[in-house]
């Protein structure tokens, strides 16, 4: 099995903020769940930093969720790994009735 290429090492600060997040509850699931996976990660936890597939289990997301927050943490900072990034949603000639009733349908607005 290869090394982990994006290792994550957290200092005492960005671990104390991290926790806070976490314990509070008042910032986005998604920016909370990211959270997690960053102190899970920290290999400098008395542990050490979990193995992705444990992570994956313990707080029920992808793999490649975690992989891309560990790459964002190393390549981006803090910050960045927090926040989910927006999805981008391009622009097409034509779409049938069935592509937006489906999205429509995933959104929480309500018309009545």
């Amino acid at each position: 099995m290869p090394a982990k290429k994006y290792i994550v090492s957290l200092t005492k600060e960005e671990q104390k903020s991290l926790e806070d997040l976490t314990k509070t509850g008042k910032a986005a699931a998604a920016k909370i769940n990211h959270a997690k996976i960053l102190l899970k990660a920290d290999i400098n936890r008395e542990e050490g930093g979990w193995k992705d597939q444990s992570i994956s289990i313990a707080l029920d997301t992808s793999v490649s969720t975690i992989e891309q927050v560990r790459q964002r943490f190393v390549e981006e900072g803090l910050e960045s790994a927090l926040n989910p990034r927006p999805r981008t949603l391009g622009y097409v000639d034509s779409i049938s009735h069935e592509s937006v009733r489906q999205v429509l349908k995933k959104t929480s607005l309500s018309l009545g």
